[in-house]
């Protein structure tokens, strides 16, 4: 597949400057495609045709946020926790706190950081302490 015939699948859409993907789209927003002989999903193609290779250990994210978007403007090769937190999901809603929910500030010595089993996360001590029983608030 070269340029003109994938970018002929895509639809520029002149308010965002996204180009959508007009073949299939999977259900979770992403496109579709064949690429060298395999199945592949469209912006990662895009990103190859009109970028490069993807480097080893990067993902391609949409800077745009729209899935089915093949802009390669809007494409750029980041690590997956950057992709992650560049996100609207749980973990990203989470790094993005700056305070708990009791409205004390995550940061400083009001910060634990703990391993968890998906990874590090952030727990407030005055909230700790409060539920140990040593007040704190």
């Amino acid at each position: 597949m070269n340029r003109e015939t994938f970018a002929a699948s895509s639809m520029p859409e002149p308010n965002t400057g996204c180009w959508l993907w007009m073949k299939y789209v999977h259900p979770n927003g992403y496109g579709m495609c064949f690429y060298n002989k395999r199945g592949d999903v469209a912006h990662r193609v895009a990103y190859r045709l009109w970028v490069g290779e993807i480097p080893k250990g990067l993902t391609i994210d949409h800077k745009c946020r729209v899935t089915s978007c093949v802009n390669p403007d809007h494409l750029e090769a980041v690590t997956q926790r950057v992709n992650t937190h560049r996100g609207t999901g749980p973990v990203a809603v989470n790094a993005a706190k700056t305070h708990c929910k009791r409205g004390h500030e995550l940061s400083g010595d009001n910060l634990d950081v703990l391993k968890g089993k998906y990874g590090p996360y952030r727990r407030c001590r005055k909230c700790r302490r409060m539920r140990e029983g040593f007040g704190g608030k």
